[in-house]
């Protein structure tokens, strides 16, 4: 299993993750997590997946806010979709190693805190959703301001 690549383990109902299971798969470029019954994600379950280019954990039942060390191995990722989970809060350090993101989807959860400094490391960030899920959030003036590639935000 250490030359997998690709890991499909959508839509499989899965409640929780085992923060060894994905240790042994150092080349893996491409995570889908979606569609499950995922509530918690250990805070060091991806730390030897440094090869990581896409992540999707969309349509979970991820709350309240994610561990700020959860990505920090993660500097290659190109993709991550975090969209339909009950996220409430991103803090300043969530998305700090991530300088090669080109599309970040946080749609359809229930923020109501964006820390102003949370994308400020995301320099080539192009494509940002964040759609039906600031109904009661004031953004930051300066939030948006390092994002000079942005192309397009939903």
């Amino acid at each position: 299993l250490k030359s997998l690549q690709t890991l499909n383990l959508m839509s499989n109902q899965i409640a929780s993750i085992d923060f060894k299971s994905f240790q042994h798969l150092i080349n893996l470029e491409v995570l889908a997590l979606d569609h499950n019954q995922l509530r918690v994600i250990e805070a060091h379950l991806f730390d030897k997946l440094t090869r990581l280019r896409e992540l999707t954990i969309g349509e979970n039942k991820l709350s309240r806010s994610l561990d700020s060390n959860l990505f920090e191995y993660q500097t290659n990722l190109k993709l991550l979709n975090l969209e339909s989970n009950s996220l409430e809060t991103i803090d300043e350090y969530l998305f700090r190693n991530q300088r090669q993101l080109i599309e970040l989807n946080l749609a359809k959860n229930h923020l109501r805190s964006i820390n102003e400094n949370a994308f400020r490391n995301l320099k080539c960030l192009e494509n940002l959703n964040l759609s039906s899920c600031l109904s009661q959030t004031s953004l930051n003036k300066n939030l948006l301001s390092s994002l000079a590639r942005l192309k397009r935000i939903n």
